[in-house]
């Protein structure tokens, strides 16, 4: 599947989204820090009385619940950013400009393209962007690249955001936006949470 072009631009929005995950740690963090130490100290007034192993075991429960909670707080903001990294990447192409959205489609034709005579079926969107004169510029570096070089327009159009689908026969490849990203979202989620949450960057965190 062509998505290197898509997950390029996704790399790059997932790097700018790094710095805002960890400013919300670093406030939920000090927030629970803090509610924990003011519960700690009321628990310490009450347990003076009591023996310092049960003081010292209620207040390493306190600090584990309280490093548990944090935990799962940054997994739900990790989510949360991850989701809107990938829809803004999305969004990111569905607002291109239109000379630079055709350019990222002829990239993916050029790249999709098994044997240079496949039928172009897109989105009822972009018709006046993948056009016959789009196809005839891909399909000259296609001969250039060897292949027959005859992509034609289909008159079918898919319901899509974006994107196209080439058909040969009953073969389809699904170069759809919805699928590109799918796709790499399955490729990159892994690389693109390790940018927002770094281990070196978090690591004084805690």
């Amino acid at each position: 599947m062509p998505v290197k072009v898509i997950t390029d631009k996704i790399i790059d929005d997932a790097r700018a989204e790094a710095d805002k995950i960890i400013k919300r740690a670093e406030t939920e963090t000090a927030k629970i820090k803090k509610e924990t130490e003011e519960e700690i100290g009321l628990i310490e007034a009450q347990t003076k009385k009591q023996s310092a192993l049960q003081a010292e075991e209620e207040k390493e429960r306190l600090l584990s619940a309280a490093e548990m909670e944090l935990k799962k707080e940054l997994l739900r903001e990790k989510q949360v950013l991850l989701d809107e990294t990938f829809r803004k990447a999305r969004n990111k192409v569905l607002t291109m400009q239109p000379e630079q959205y055709r350019e990222l489609m002829g990239g993916l034709l050029l790249t999709a393209s098994e044997s240079g005579d496949e039928e172009v079926i897109v989105a009822e969107s972009d018709k006046d962007k993948i056009t016959a004169e789009l196809l005839e510029k891909v399909n000259q570096k296609l001969r250039t690249n060897g292949k027959k070089g005859e992509l034609t327009l289909s008159s079918e159009k898919r319901d899509m955001s974006g994107g196209f689908v080439l058909r040969k026969g009953r073969k389809e490849i699904n170069c759809s936006l919805e699928t590109l990203f799918a796709s790499a979202r399955m490729e990159l989620e892994s690389k693109v949470a390790a940018i927002l949450f770094d281990k070196e960057k978090m690591g004084h965190i805690g």
